[in-house]
C-alpha cells in the first residue's frame, strides 16, 4: 500500500499544475478530476495504513490521532487558502500549496512504509 500511496500522492502534483496553468476549461476540468481521484485513492489507502503499521491493540488509537490531524488540517486549510487569496488575488498559490503538501505526503508515505515493521505494543505491567 505504501508505494501506491506515494504514487497517488505524486500524481496529484502534475494534475494540479496542468489544471491551474492551462487556458482550456476542458483540460483544466480533466486535470482537476485526475487530482481529485488521486486524492480519494490516497485517503482510502491512508485508512488502511494503521492496520499494516501498528499491532491490533493500537490501531484505533493511531487511527484517532490520524483523524485528529486531518480535522485540524481541515480547519486550517481554508484559513490558509483565504490568506493566500488575499495576498495574491488568485487561487493558484493555494493549489501550488496543495501540490507541495502532496509531495510531502508522498515522501512521508515512502519513508514510513519503507520501515514497515510493526510497532511493538507497550505493556502496562511488567511480568504480567
Amino acid at each position: 500500500r505504501g508505494p501506491l500511496l506515494a504514487i497517488a500522492s505524486l500524481l496529484i502534483i502534475p494534475s494540479l499544475v496542468v489544471a491551474v496553468n492551462t487556458p482550456s476549461l476542458y483540460v483544466s476540468l480533466g486535470a482537476f478530476s485526475v487530482a481529485a481521484a488521486a486524492n480519494c485513492a490516497c485517503l482510502a489507502m491512508l485508512w488502511a495504513l494503521p492496520l499494516d503499521l501498528f499491532p491490533k491493540q493500537q490501531v484505533a488509537v493511531s487511527s484517532g490521532i490520524m483523524l485528529t490531524c486531518g480535522s485540524v488540517a481541515g480547519i486550517l486549510a481554508p484559513i490558509l487558502m483565504g490568506i493566500i487569496l488575499d495576498k495574491t488575488n488568485s487561487f493558484n498559490g493555494s493549489y501550488y500549496t496543495f501540490a507541495v503538501m502532496s509531495l510531502i505526503s508522498a515522501v512521508l508515505a515512502a519513508w514510513i512504509t519503507s520501515k514497515e515493521k510493526k510497532i511493538k505494543p507497550v505493556s502496562s505491567r511488567q511480568g504480567a
